[in-house]
């Protein structure tokens, strides 16, 4: 009887304070204690010190697998440090609403509407439908790919580092990776040590890609090619189709605009190789294996672009997402056509997309206009361009940075924290928790009204 009692008032709770804030408050959550943890002396080599904020930023960075770091992780933090981060990683690449609630499947073998809605939410689901299947799969493909990623990696780690070393570094490259993290136990040089290793690079690679698709096209791929669907959903379509287009976006704009700056000296097929993972990595997964901090400004330029975009929904990536983009420009050329019903592979998108769509890409270039102007006023002595690139990357959770994030005073790490919180948890997510639900169920319109715009 305690325990139905129990139940009912924890529904009472989720219902009172709402699925959005609890959302926000789980990662909160989850940052201040890995805050907590990581600033014990106990995880620390004690090579340099560490302050709480230093502490904060990493687990901030980590739970919102950003990869943007104000020390060098390696230097800084034991074995038993970075297990933690790896922790945090895994926790805020996953969702922590879907740890907690496969948490409670396992206690209590099925979930209460209001945690269904909250687990829906969490997981970017847009129904109920197989929700208890669902999240089962999304543990056990996510973790069954970062396994193969870890040891497909060892490959090249343990000739380095031997066998237990080599393998750790490997299982906490692949969690970082397959969660477009960043974060990584190489060195201050990132993956450059590993530049012209094909099975390391080409490895990286699809396990940021495969994280920043979303598990809805993972799985809707697994269903085609086990023929339980004779066809790709359209959601799956135009999601591949965005993201190949993106990538080759990239490889081209950095082989032509770096060919003669950091991709001197290569041979062709190592730059390349450098351009697609250099691309790849700007799906914000935040790796990088040329110095950030040499490239050229038109370089920097359209990176910032396909970091601002980012990955899909539903996955690990960051940004304001393929889609949302796409949706942006198809209605840009509805407008020049003076097109009102717009379709895609025969199907009609509705309004609400566009009203989203437009939502998100609006918040996020009032977001980084403002913060980039706070950043440039607290830190003087950095170039503003370098700060835009540390925004961008902060709010789409890429993690790449032009050396700028080590030399940010307190309250520039504080507005970089923020901009990684917020770019995790999302827009949208923020937006319902700080206002309250309204009842949209009176039949009641008001006038409407011509507003002249453009």
């Amino acid at each position: 009887m305690k325990v139905i009692n129990l139940y009912q008032k924890k529904d009472v709770l989720i219902e009172k304070i709402g699925v959005a804030k609890i959302i926000v408050l789980g990662f909160f959550s989850l940052i201040f204690i890995g805050s907590v943890l990581l600033y014990m002396p106990f995880f620390h080599t004690g090579a340099i010190k560490i302050n709480y904020i230093d502490a904060l930023f990493i687990a901030a960075s980590a739970t919102c697998v950003t990869g943007l770091t104000t020390i060098p992780i390696d230097l800084a933090f034991n074995r038993y440090g970075e297990v933690i981060i790896m922790i945090l990683i895994e926790l805020g690449g996953l969702g922590l609403m879907t740890v907690v609630s496969l948490i409670l499947l396992f206690v209590k073998g099925k979930l209460q509407f209001k945690e269904r809605m909250l687990l829906k939410d969490s997981v970017n689901k847009d129904n109920f439908q197989d929700l208890k299947k669902y999240v089962k799969n999304i543990i056990k493909y996510s973790l069954s790919i970062q396994f193969i990623g870890s040891l497909i990696l060892s490959i090249s780690l343990i000739k380095k580092y031997g066998i237990l070393i080599g393998y750790f570094k490997s299982l906490f490259l692949s969690i970082s990776a397959f969660n477009n993290a960043g974060f990584d136990t190489l060195g201050s040089q990132s993956l450059v040590p590993m530049r012209n290793d094909i099975i390391f690079n080409i490895t990286i690679v699809f396990l940021i890609i495969l994280g920043g698709l979303g598990y809805v096209v993972l799985f809707d791929i697994r269903h085609f090619i086990s023929k339980h669907t004779k066809k790709l959903k359209v959601y799956t379509k135009l999601t591949l189709l965005i993201t190949a287009f993106l990538i080759f976006y990239g490889v081209i704009m950095v082989f032509i605009l770096e060919y003669n700056n950091q991709l001197t000296g290569e041979s062709l097929i190592n730059k390349i190789l450098l351009s697609l993972y250099t691309s790849t990595s700007l799906r914000t997964a935040g790796f990088y294996s040329i110095f950030y901090d040499k490239i050229l400004n038109p370089t920097k330029i359209q990176m910032i672009i396909l970091m601002f975009i980012g990955g899909s929904p539903g996955g690990t990536a960051g940004g304001i997402k393929t889609t949302t983009i796409f949706l942006v420009l198809i209605s840009f050329i509805a407008q020049a056509k003076k097109d009102n019903n717009l379709t895609i592979f025969n199907r009609e998108i509705s309004t609400d997309n566009f009203l989203k769509a437009f939502g998100i890409f609006t918040f996020y270039l009032f977001i980084i206009f403002n913060s980039s102007f706070l950043l440039s006023l607290i830190e003087k002595n950095i170039p503003l361009i370098d700060l835009v690139f540390e925004t961008v990357s902060a709010i789409s959770t890429t993690g790449l940075s032009i050396n700028v994030s080590p030399l940010l005073s307190f309250y520039g790490k504080i507005i970089v924290i923020i901009l990684m919180f917020v770019g995790r948890v999302g827009p949208i997510t923020i937006a319902y928790s700080m206002t309250k639900e309204k009842n949209n169920s009176s039949k009641f319109r008001r006038p409407n009204v011509e507003v002249l715009v453009g």
